[in-house]
């Protein structure tokens, strides 16, 4: 405690924070066996394929779920939906973890994975969107006449 600056316990105890709202606490702690770092906790809840908890095992599921949906026309091509999983998918796995934990000293921010937050939350929004629209019935109500 004495060494570490107030702003480092904060950070620890935000990151803490965040495991244990994910559900990853006890994982973070099995497989790190330190102190949550920046690094360990972004590699465990984004970048880890095999963490079920993790953002790319979430958007590795929908894309073999989607891959599964009935196709409304018979060509090969990819849905606008698979399209943009492959988009989120692929982005994931060619973070670094060490860029994305950069905090920069002008801004005290770390831009590239605010970026990446950002790109991932449209892109995902993007695949709701298509579903929503592609699978599902937009009947107007029918009016009752009296």
């Amino acid at each position: 405690m004495l060494v570490e600056s107030k702003m480092e316990t904060q950070l620890t105890s935000k990151l803490e924070n965040l495991l244990a709202a994910t559900g990853s606490l006890v994982t973070h702690q099995r497989r790190y066996r330190t102190q949550p770092r920046v690094e360990t906790v972004l590699e465990l809840i984004l970048l880890d394929e095999t963490y079920p908890r993790s953002v790319i095992y979430q958007l590795d599921r929908v894309q073999s779920h989607a891959a599964l949906l009935p196709e409304k026309t018979s060509h090969s091509r990819l849905r606008e939906d698979q399209k943009l999983l492959l988009q989120a998918i692929t982005k994931l796995k060619l973070c670094d973890v060490s860029t994305l934990a950069h905090l920069d000293s002008e801004t005290s921010k770390r831009e590239d994975l605010e970026e990446l937050l950002k790109e991932l939350t449209n892109i995902i929004s993007g695949i709701s969107e298509h579903l929503t629209l592609y699978y599902f019935s937009h009947v107007s109500p029918s009016h009752l006449l009296a």
